[in-house]
């Protein structure tokens, strides 16, 4: 096999190197759009969805793929967040609540969203909007892979494990030097 990245793990969670290692390392919602740049602002556009970017990318790669974590999701008063849709599925889990959120643009797969604490609390049913966090979105130019159909990606979600979970508790399963992972 090839390494795809080496680093520190947190590094490897937060900048993974490629869509392979983001979704590799942990649940991750992986998107393809698009990157415009307005009054100097770069901005990814996923059909009628725009997201501002902290970070400054080339606008001539256009289309691209982007991983943004469940945790970076951001429930919102009313329709305050560029993303709109409707909880499909949720999952207490004790200290944190897992939720599916299903997109009113249907071209996009479902929204994977993890919540902390005790913070708002969303039903199944219920009509919400997202935002994402600032800073968050992993921008992979020059990978494109395709889409993922709703159906595809509901289909392959139950099988998904969390792994950063696994490799804290097994990291010795791994080559690790100076606090290095090679993935």
């Amino acid at each position: 096999g090839n390494i795809e990245q080496v680093g520190p793990p947190e590094q490897i969670y937060r900048e993974p190197a490629s869509p392979f290692v983001a979704d590799f390392i942990g649940d991750t919602n992986l998107f393809t759009g698009e990157l415009t740049e307005r009054n100097g602002q770069t901005i990814l556009q996923m059909y009628d969805i725009e997201i501002k970017l902290s970070q400054t990318h080339d606008p001539d790669t256009s289309k691209v793929n982007v991983s943004i974590r469940p945790e970076d999701f951001i429930f919102e008063d009313s329709s305050k967040g560029p993303i709109k849709g409707t909880v499909t599925e949720k999952y207490f889990q004790g200290n944190y609540t897992n939720y599916v959120v299903n997109p009113d643009i249907n071209q996009l797969p479902n929204i994977d969203v993890t919540v902390h604490g005790h913070k708002k609390s969303v039903s199944t049913g219920d009509q919400v909007s997202l935002s994402v966090v600032d800073g968050s979105p992993v921008v992979f130019e020059g990978w494109l892979i395709p889409s993922l159909s709703t159906e595809y990606a509901d289909l392959i979600r139950p099988l998904k494990c969390n792994l950063v979970d696994f490799l804290s508790n097994y990291y010795f399963l791994l080559h690790r030097t100076d606090s290095e992972l090679a993935i």
